[in-house]
């Protein structure tokens, strides 16, 4: 968990692509919100990594997770989309 923890760090630059801000916009939330998540990593309770790209998860609350699909490329973090599940992160991520 430290290793991806150590990488969020050093992003310089985050971007947000066209479907992740349509995404922020259906589910009724912000780029401000899940920037807060993102910077200040209390919320991370787990990641997977799949290929080049890595989901993260941050738990809000007992059932209510987000998980973000990621790609690292320099000290540029891409968010990819923006999932919100109501069911908690354990569940997720034992499919």
């Amino acid at each position: 968990m430290e290793e991806i923890k150590d990488k969020l760090r050093n992003v310089e630059r985050i971007i947000f692509t066209k479907h992740a801000k349509q995404q922020i916009i259906l589910r009724e939330s912000s780029e401000e919100s899940l920037l807060s998540y993102i910077r200040s990593l209390n919320k991370l309770v787990y990641f997977q990594k799949d290929g080049h790209k890595y989901n993260l998860y941050f738990a809000l609350s007992n059932e209510r997770t987000i998980k973000l699909p990621v790609v690292f490329e320099g000290k540029t973090l891409y968010i990819l989309t923006y999932v919100l599940r109501y069911r908690s992160w354990q569940r997720m991520v034992k499919k």
